[in-house]
C-alpha cells in the first residue's frame, strides 16, 4: 500500500466514509492561539440515558465507559457539569460508548429537572447530525438493528451498495432519540487496531448545514480547522442511503480534526425542501448534539467565537473550572451557526520528566518522557538540535502524549547528553539501550534529519521492535543509480526556496560545516548496517518539505516498502517543515498523529 499526499491535513484518515470524495485539503493558516489542537467525544443529547445506553451497547455492540453499575445509571454529582451548560438547577447523567481500546467515542448525555423539548430534524435540514460508524460486518450490525425495531431511514429499508467500483455498503438508521446513525462497511477495509471482537472500528460526525462553503469558512477562520470542500454532486445511491429523493444533489466538506482520528463532515443539499435555517434547540433538548474540542488557548478561542456572533451559554458566560484526573481544566459551551453545541476546553500545560541513563560504553544520555498510557513513541532529533527544542517546544511531543507515552533523547554529542566527540553525530545503539533501559518491547519510532538516518539504521538492527517508523526531513537513498538520478532530477526541476527561507538554509549549512569534526562526513551520511526495505513489515511514513528534495529521499521507500505513506508539505524547507524551536506545525504533527493511530497496536 503506497500513498503519496501533498498536504497533511487530510493525509492519513483511518476510516473512509461511504460517500465518494477526494483527499485534497485547504492549506493550513498561520498558527493561532485560538486553534483547535484535538477533538474527542461526539455527544448526542438523549431523553432516557438507560434506553440509549442499551441501544449503543446491546444493539451496536459498543463498550460503555465507565463500566455501568447494576440497575439505573447514576446521576452526576459534580455541579461543574451543570454550570458548563448554563443549567445550575438541573440534573445531568452521562456515559460513553466507545470502541475497545479507543479513548474517545460517543458520549450520551441526559438532562433532567429542567424544561426539555425533543427536537426532530429531517436529514436534509440544517442542524441534523449523523453519527457514522464504520463496521466490519454490516449484515450482523443491521440484523441487530432490525431485531431492536429501530427505524431505518434508507429507502428500501436495508443496506445498499454505494458504488459500482467496489463493494462498500451502507445504511442509515435512527437511534431511540431520532439521531441519525450511518453504518458503513467499506471496501477495501480500512486499517484498524480495534480488536477483532468489535464490529465497530471507526467513528465520524456529519452535520447537515444550510451552506457548506460558508460553514467551512466559519470553522477555518474562527477555530482554524482546515478542510476541503467538494462541488455539488448528483448520486442516486447517496440519496437513497440517506432516505432522500433521488432528484436531490449534495455537497460535502471534510475536516480532519487536529490531534485526533475524528473526521468532521459538513453536508448540504439542493433541489430538496430543506429548511433554510436550523430548527432552534437548547443544549438540554433531546435531539441536540455536542462536539468536544480542545483548544490551544480557550480565551483566544472564545474571543474568536464571540467575534463571529457566538454566545457562551455556560453560567456567567465564562469558562467553568473543573478538575479531571487531578489536573485543572477550563471549559465552555458555545453553539455554532448550525446549532451544534461546541464544548471548547483547555487543559494545563504538562512538563516532561527529565532523566538520564548511562550506555554500555559509559556515555550519559539525557532523555525526556511524557504521557502515562498508550503505546510508546521514540523521537530522535536532528543534528545540532535537542529533544526539548525539536519535539517539545514545537508541541509535537505533548500532542502525541495525549494518547501515547513519548520518550525523546538528546543524542550523544548533543544537548544535555555527554559529548565524547564534540560536533559528532548520534548513535543508533543508544536508542536500543534507552528502549532496554525503559523496558520498551515495541514502539513507534520517528526521526528527523540525522534522526531519520538513525531510524534507518535501527530498522536494520531491530526491525521487530517497531510498530511504525517515521522519517522526517529524511528517507532512504535509492540503491539503483539510474533511479537515484531520476528522483534527483525531479527535485532539481521543482521550485527552490527564495528570500528568507533560502537565507536561513545557507546560515544553517554554514553553521553545520563549522561544527563537524575535521574530515568527517555529514551526520545524515553516518554509516550503519544496510536495511532490507522490501523485507520490512513495519508501516513507514515520510514527511518532507517540497523544498527539501522529497523525491530523492523517498523514492526507494515508495518503490520497496510494503506499507508507505509519503507526505510532502508545500512550500516547506528542511527547517520550516518542523518549525524547530517554534510553535507546533499542524501539518507535520497531524501527519504523525494520524499515521501512528492508524497502525497502532493496542
Amino acid at each position: 500500500m503506497r500513498t503519496a499526499i501533498l498536504t497533511a491535513a487530510a493525509c492519513l484518515t483511518a476510516v473512509q466514509p461511504a460517500l465518494p470524495q477526494t483527499t485534497a485539503a485547504a492549506p493550513a493558516p498561520a498558527e493561532s492561539p485560538g486553534a483547535v489542537v484535538s477533538a474527542c467525544h461526539i455527544s448526542p443529547i438523549v431523553a432516557d440515558l438507560d434506553r440509549s445506553a442499551r441501544f449503543y451497547h446491546d444493539v451496536l455492540g459498543m463498550d460503555l465507559m465507565p463500566a455501568p453499575p447494576a440497575g439505573l445509571l447514576p446521576w452526576d454529582t459534580d455541579p461543574g457539569h451543570l454550570d458548563l451548560h448554563g443549567l445550575p438547577g438541573a440534573r445531568l447523567r452521562f456515559i460513553q460508548a466507545r470502541m475497545p481500546g479507543v479513548r474517545c467515542g460517543i458520549e450520551l448525555v441526559e438532562f433532567a429537572g429542567v424544561d426539555r423539548t425533543p427536537v426532530h430534524r429531517r436529514y436534509q435540514d440544517p442542524g441534523a447530525a449523523t453519527i457514522i460508524l464504520t463496521v466490519r460486518d454490516i449484515d450482523r450490525a443491521f440484523a441487530a438493528i432490525r431485531n431492536a425495531g429501530a427505524h431505518v431511514v434508507t429507502s428500501g429499508g436495508a443496506p445498499i451498495v454505494m458504488s459500482t467500483a467496489n463493494r462498500t455498503r451502507a445504511v442509515t438508521v435512527q437511534d431511540p432519540d431520532g439521531h441519525f446513525v450511518e453504518l458503513a462497511q467499506v471496501d477495501p477495509p480500512p486499517p484498524t487496531t480495534v480488536p477483532e471482537g468489535s464490529n465497530v472500528i471507526g467513528i465520524r460526525l456529519r452535520l447537515t448545514v444550510a451552506d457548506v462553503e460558508q460553514s467551512l469558512a466559519y470553522y477555518q477562520s474562527v477555530l482554524k480547522v482546515q478542510g476541503a470542500v467538494h462541488p455539488f454532486a448528483h448520486n442516486a445511491r447517496v440519496m437513497t442511503m440517506t432516505g432522500l429523493p433521488e432528484k436531490g444533489e449534495y455537497q460535502l466538506a471534510t475536516l480532519p480534526m487536529p490531534g485526533s482520528t475524528l473526521v468532521f463532515e459538513l453536508m448540504g443539499f439542493r433541489g430538496l425542501d430543506s429548511a433554510k435555517a436550523p430548527l432552534p434547540s437548547r443544549v438540554q433538548d433531546p435531539g441536540s448534539f455536542r462536539l468536544q474540542l480542545t483548544m490551544r488557548d480557550i480565551d483566544a478561542a472564545l474571543a474568536n467565537l464571540k467575534n463571529a456572533g457566538g454566545r457562551v451559554i455556560s453560567t456567567g458566560g465564562v469558562p467553568v473550572h473543573m478538575t479531571f484526573g487531578g489536573r485543572p481544566w477550563q471549559l465552555s459551551v458555545v453553539p455554532d451557526p448550525n446549532n451544534l453545541f461546541l464544548i471548547v476546553q483547555q487543559g494545563p500545560p504538562v512538563e516532561p520528566a527529565s532523566r538520564f541513563f548511562t550506555t554500555a560504553d559509559g556515555v550519559k544520555i539525557h532523555y525526556l518522557t511524557m504521557g502515562s498510557s498508550g503505546s510508546w513513541i521514540v523521537l530522535i532529533h536532528g543534528y545540532t538540535d535537542t529533544a526539548q527544542r525539536m519535539w517539545f517546544t514545537t508541541g509535537i511531543a505533548p500532542a502525541l502524549a495525549r494518547n501515547h507515552r513519548v520518550v525523546a533523547l538528546d543524542n550523544r554529542n548533543h544537548g544535555q547528553s555527554d559529548k565524547p566527540q564534540p560536533g559528532g553525530p548520534g548513535r543508533a545503539q543508544d536508542v536500543v539501550e534507552l528502549m532496554d533501559h525503559l523496558k520498551i518491547e515495541k514502539a513507534h519510532i520517528h526521526g528527523y534529519s540525522m534522526g531519520g538516518a538513525l531510524t534507518g539504521q535501527l530498522l536494520a538492527m531491530i526491525p521487530g521492535r517497531f510498530i511504525t517508523a517515521g522519517f522526517g526531513g529524511s528517507g532512504l537513498q535509492e540503491t539503483d543509480p539510474s533511479l537515484r538520478a531520476q528522483a534527483a532530477a525531479l527535485d532539481e526541476a521543482a521550485p527552490k526556496p527564495q528570500g528568507a527561507d533560502a537565507a536561513a538554509l545557507e546560515r544553517f549549512r554554514a553553521r553545520v560545516s563549522t561544527l563537524l569534526p575535521a574530515g568527517s562526513a555529514t551526520p545524515a551520511a553516518s554509516s550503519g548496517p544496510p536495511v532490507d526495505v522490501a523485507a520490512l513489515t513495519v508501516p513507514i511514513l515520510a514527511i518532507n518539505g517540497s523544498f527539501d528534495s522529497p523525491y530523492a529521499k523517498t523514492h526507494r521507500l515508495w518503490r520497496e516498502a510494503r506499507t508507505f505513506q509519503n507526505v510532502i508539505l508545500p512550500g516547506k524547507t528542511h527547517l520550516t517543515a518542523v518549525a524547530i524551536g517554534g510553535p507546533m506545525p499542524p501539518e507535520y504533527a497531524d501527519a504523525m498523529h494520524r499515521f501512528i493511530d492508524t497502525f497502532d497496536e493496542r
